[in-house]
This record gives structure tokens, sequence and C-alpha cells, in this order.
């Protein structure tokens, strides 16, 4: 079942497969899209400023016997592998910006961006979605251990578990 979280996130395709599976991506991404994750020390505004980079995700996760994942649970999923695989920093600023982008061979369309604020060991969070949807994201604790992943996998899931309220 879809929340209403996926049905506002549906502009980047993934094509329909033989046994009729559907997606929140369309035809035009080809058969298997890469999900890109930029996570940025501060606040940027565009994901093409690479200056406070702190690292980037590129990856995708295929399901077997299942429906595809919409694009934001495959990014989870994607943050959750990554954290016991990857050596990421921790958080330095009291803010980081998180692009999404679904890319093909051929471009990469931006997907979301969440802006995530840090105070007093909690970590609040805004999703805009590249539709105009955005979602408050209630605060998560933050812990002097967690790196960057382990923080937005955290927000992500808040996120994916939280009825949806525009803002």
């Amino acid at each position: 079942m879809n929340s209403p979280l996926d049905m506002r996130v549906d502009s980047v395709g993934r094509p329909v497969d033989d046994n009729s599976q559907t997606s929140d991506v369309d035809d035009e991404m080809g058969p298997f899209p890469t999900i890109i994750v930029d996570i940025s020390d501060g606040k940027v505004l565009d994901d093409t400023d690479a200056s406070k980079r702190l690292c980037s995700l590129e990856g995708g996760v295929q399901v077997f016997d299942r429906p595809r994942l919409e694009t934001l649970d495959e990014v989870a999923k994607l943050l959750e592998i990554s954290i016991e695989k990857y050596a990421v920093p921790t958080l330095s600023d009291e803010s980081m910006t998180v692009f999404v982008l679904v890319c093909s061979t051929e471009k990469a369309v931006p997907f979301a961006r969440f802006d995530v604020n840090v105070d007093n060991g909690q970590a609040y969070a805004t999703l805009h979605c590249d539709d105009g949807f955005r979602q408050s994201v209630k605060r998560v604790a933050v812990h002097p251990y967690d790196d960057v992943l382990t923080l937005i996998h955290r927000i992500m899931l808040c996120a994916r578990s939280e009825p949806t309220r525009g803002g």
C-alpha cells in the first residue's frame, strides 16, 4: 500500500517489468536507474555545489519476488546497506543538506532534498520533493558517534513512518 508521500513523489521514472510490477518511476529512465545521494555540510541550495560535499552514494536496490521499492524506500535501503560498509564523516556543522537524484545512463533528475538542522542533540528535517511537496520530519536523536549516513537513515525512516503533512 502506498503512503501519501509515495503518491506525491512520482515524477521520476522506472519502467514496469514484464510481470506488471509498478513503481513510482517512469519509462524514460531505463530498466535500472541509479540512486545518487549527495550529503553536504551546512545549507546548500544546489546539488551542483560540491564545495561542502561530505560524501556521495551511488547505487540501487533490486528486490526479487516482490514489487519494486518506491524510490524513497530504495534510498532508505541503500543508506542502511552503506552504513555498515563505508566509513563516512560525522556532522561537523549544525546543518546538512541531502540531495536525492535518480539517474539513467543519460541524465540525472533531482528527486528530493532533505534540509537537516541539529540543535541540542536533536535533528529535525524538512523533505522537499521535486514536485513541490514538503514534509516536516519529527525530531530524531543525534548521538555523538553518529556519522552522516546513520543520521540521514534515521531521519529517512522517521519520514517514511509518519503521516505526511504539507508545509
